[in-house]
């Protein structure tokens, strides 16, 4: 049976195509986000997926997409959406939420987290998601997200609780100003994602003292508001997230420090997906 997985986000949609213990295509799309994507869009991404899998479409007998906006009302659009393009196969879509428990927990129980641009979680029972922390977004909540952590840097560098030098060194390596910043945080579309690319100035300052106790402040008030809620300290805490895997250090170092132990780390959800069908299909 040739089934093809889908881990899709709103940038970026990764592609597998599995049969029994082989991986026979692996590739990407652009993102697909039924929240905010127009029907126009959506065909336009996925009909790239037949003509990638060329002769292999036909052969496809069960499509498991997992995606960002993935919530009730926007599943039946994407199911249709995938049947107009593969439509021999049969189509399971789900959130990307319960793709990152599969993923991390297989049939498990355990808690699950996401942490890229956004943060969100669950606690997984190893069959289905019982209890989901509101994940808000990077104005209301998102805690430990690359949008609040970047943020969190901005506040701290231009309200002095970080040093001048600082500041300055911020302004020369991310050729930037507080009104260049203004403009593109509240005049500009897509701001968590322009905040987001501030990580890349807390990775090659991690070291620093203030950055690191900032960066533990951040991933604790993660655990805080959205992993005690759980009630569940006897179990692993997972991540999938490309935040997650860069900083993943200073992650199990505020996961102790809150009395949690980590179990997986990883920053793309495929693989262990592939795991979790093939051991459905056997």
């Amino acid at each position: 049976m040739k089934q093809l997985i889908c881990d899709s986000g709103g940038t970026k949609s990764a592609w597998l195509l599995i049969e029994g213990g082989l991986d026979l295509s692996e590739f990407t799309t652009d993102g697909i986000n039924p929240a905010v994507n127009s029907h126009e869009h959506i065909m336009d991404v996925l009909a790239a997926v037949p003509q990638t899998l060329g002769a292999l479409a036909d052969d496809v007998n069960h499509v498991w997409f997992y995606g960002a906006g993935c919530v009730r009302g926007a599943i039946d659009e994407m199911r249709e959406a995938i049947n107009a393009v593969l439509p021999s196969a049969e189509v399971n879509v789900e959130s990307d939420m319960l793709g990152a428990a599969r993923a991390l927990c297989q049939r498990s129980e355990g808690i699950a987290c996401i942490l890229g641009t956004g943060a969100n979680s669950c606690y997984y029972d190893g069959e289905k998601i019982r209890q989901n922390t509101p994940a808000l977004g990077y104005i209301l909540g998102d805690e430990g997200g690359g949008a609040v952590l970047g943020r969190t840097l901005i506040n701290h560098l231009y309200k002095g609780v970080m040093p001048e030098t600082m500041r300055k060194t911020f302004e020369y390596e991310m050729n930037t100003d507080i009104g260049t910043i203004i403009e593109h945080v509240y005049r500009r579309p897509q701001a968590n994602k322009y905040l987001a690319s501030f990580t890349h100035f807390l990775s090659a300052h991690r070291d620093n003292e203030q950055i690191h106790k900032m960066l533990l402040e951040c991933f604790g008030q993660f655990f805080s508001k959205n992993i005690d809620p759980y009630g569940r300290r006897d179990l692993p805490v997972n991540f999938i997230g490309s935040l997650a895997y860069h900083f993943r250090a200073e992650l199990i170092e505020a996961a102790h420090a809150k009395g949690y132990r980590l179990g997986v780390i990883v920053q793309s959800p495929l693989a262990g997906l592939a795991l979790y069908h093939r051991t459905i299909e056997r």
